[in-house]
């Protein structure tokens, strides 16, 4: 009985490890680099910039950026956002197509390598 229990207790513990392991994920996801007021969807906020924003996702999330929102991937064929660990890299993707290799932990991608889109 003691070494079954004993056994029982060391794969307990192995799968407990293999988790926390595997807290984090390298992933490959594509979407539009967005931002968190948006996030998969403009018309609202292209309607209250006014300008160019109103007609550009691209502005638009510049303007939602420069007002303290955060840049996200917005996968809209999986219907989900990604928060983006790496703000300043995906300033010169914003609004854009884009394809990220990174590891997700959470909802966080931290890219590794980003791919413009067509």
């Amino acid at each position: 009985m003691k070494k079954l229990l004993a056994g029982a207790g060391a794969m307990i513990l192995a799968a407990a490890f293999a988790g926390i392991v595997r807290a984090s994920d390298d992933v490959v996801v594509t979407g539009f680099v967005s931002d968190s007021m948006c996030g998969l969807n403009h018309a609202d906020m292209q309607a209250k910039h006014g300008g160019a924003a109103q007609f550009s996702d691209a502005a638009c999330t510049k303007a939602c950026v420069e007002g303290g929102a955060k840049y996200v991937l917005a996968d809209r064929e999986g219907h989900r956002t990604y928060n983006l660990k790496d703000q300043k890299k995906m300033e010169k993707f914003a609004g854009q197509r884009v394809q990220i290799k990174g590891d997700l932990k959470g909802d966080v991608l931290d890219p590794e390598k980003v791919t413009l889109m067509p």
